[in-house]
């Protein structure tokens, strides 16, 4: 198993953004990403959040080697479903 932990982002506390492993098959699997900046900042608009939260995810993924081709599902949570 290998953490995906981009050089430029500050270590989390209690998890990993992601990681890599090999098994049957080769696995990445990503945490949570939400649509606040490495400062976490956040941008008022709903769509500026789900783009920095995709752009986070596409890094992990080359943290990997992949991109997001590989990646199959994609789960979207808002704790504001009504925004959607």
């Amino acid at each position: 198993m290998r953490i995906l932990q981009p050089a430029e982002w500050s270590k989390p506390r209690g998890f990993s953004h992601g990681v890599e492993l090999d098994g049957p098959g080769r696995w990445v699997v990503l945490a949570g990403q939400t649509g606040g900046d490495e400062k976490g900042e956040y941008p008022a608009d709903l769509a500026a959040q789900v783009a920095v939260a995709l752009r986070r995810i596409v890094k992990l993924l080359a943290e990997a080697g992949a991109t997001p081709r590989a990646y199959r599902p994609l789960d979207l949570v808002s704790n504001q479903p009504k925004r959607i």
